[in-house]
């Protein structure tokens, strides 16, 4: 099957995610291509070595067990997929109090580049790849946004 051709599934917690990405598909004409459904990703409702790609955006930090979003991903990806995670990341070691209040404050986990790596071989992923980029400072950040995005 060519990559147009692929089917691809969202998952999403939030009933309003999922139909402002359905929005989205049918005014970019993507309907056909890909399908969206509320899911837990603690639980994604998926068999085991079902999709050559596994990708999460900023998500596996927010529920309650990172660890477990990631054995999910590792669990649902076909042997020698890829499982991709854009996560936020801290670059300094920092308290385990520090930790607590900023997961409270922002409602994610904050952890270090060699707690992700712990996490992911526990999960099973091998040959992992970490690359940290600072997208801090204004001129990345806007990089990723339209031009209509932007206010």
């Amino acid at each position: 099957m060519r990559s147009a051709e692929l089917k691809r599934y969202g998952i999403d917690i939030s009933e309003k995610m999922i139909l402002s990405a359905k929005e989205t598909a049918q005014k970019s004409g993507n309907t056909e291509r890909v399908s969206f459904q509320l899911g837990d990703s603690q639980a994604l409702p998926f068999s085991d070595n079902t999709f050559d790609a596994v990708i999460n955006e900023c998500a596996v930090g927010i529920p309650d067990d990172s660890q477990q979003v990631l054995n999910e991903m590792v669990r649902v990806v076909k042997p020698g997929g890829s499982v991709v995670i854009h996560e936020s990341i801290w670059k300094k070691q920092i308290s385990d109090m520090e930790k607590e209040e900023l997961s409270e404050r922002y409602g994610t986990t904050p952890l270090e580049p060699e707690e992700w790596n712990d996490m992911l071989q526990r999960a099973g992923a091998i040959n992992i790849i970490s690359e940290h980029e600072e997208w801090s400072k204004p001129e990345r950040f806007w990089k990723v946004r339209r031009k209509t995005d932007v206010m």
